[in-house]
């Protein structure tokens, strides 16, 4: 700046600022607590009474009971009594130490698939038949059904084509079968003697009086 000839112009600094620290700080007013109890609301109960009623027993009956009624009512107590006398002989085969049970027959049955038993029919002169049979069937019925005949100290079996859903005893040893595929057998003396095929739900048994 000494070597020019023009006029100079001279720029003073800023004066520095010294920031004087003060220290402060804040103040809270105490604090005041005040206790103020309050009394609970009692509960209010409202009970009702009703009046009672005044009931007169009386020994006198009124009205006649019909003669009906009465041999209804003892009739009714007359059955009761015979039926309590009649279930009271089978008490004892509640009891496992009064029951023995025998076995008085026993058959092989030779068959090569198993199938439980179905039913159990019987009829006159102590002749007894069971079905071994399949109960239900998806498809159509592929198993070999069996009949066991028994009476008294004979007994037989017949190997069917099919499952046997129900068997009845005939006059003269007739018995028909009905298997599950609709044939109807005829047998006799164990073996078969008919067969036909037909759509039916019931069948019986008529006796012609000659």
């Amino acid at each position: 700046m000494d070597d020019c000839d023009g006029p100079s112009v001279y720029i003073a600094t800023k004066p520095k600022m010294i920031v004087e620290k003060v220290d402060s700080g804040m103040l809270t007013d105490p604090r005041k607590y005040r206790h103020q109890g309050t009394n609970a609301i009692r509960c209010i109960s409202i009970g009702t009474q009703t009046e009672q009623m005044s009931t007169t027993v009386s020994t006198n009956l009124e009205g006649n009971i019909s003669r009906e009624v009465l041999n209804l009512l003892l009739m009714t107590v007359k059955s009761n009594n015979e039926e309590l006398n009649i279930l009271g002989r089978l008490n004892i085969f509640h009891r496992t130490d009064s029951v023995t049970l025998s076995m008085i027959k026993q058959y092989h049955l030779p068959q090569n698939e198993e199938l439980p038993l179905n039913s159990v029919v019987c009829g006159p002169n102590g002749r007894v038949a069971f079905l071994f049979a399949d109960r239900y069937h998806d498809t159509w019925c592929a198993h070999n059904g069996v009949i066991i005949f028994w009476q008294r100290r004979m007994i037989d079996h017949l190997v069917l084509s099919s499952c046997p859903t129900i068997l009845r005893y005939g006059p003269q040893g007739l018995i028909a079968v009905g298997l599950i595929t609709g044939h109807i057998l005829i047998i006799q003396n164990g073996e078969i003697i008919s067969t036909n095929e037909v759509s039916m739900n019931m069948y019986d048994w008529e006796f012609l009086e000659l």
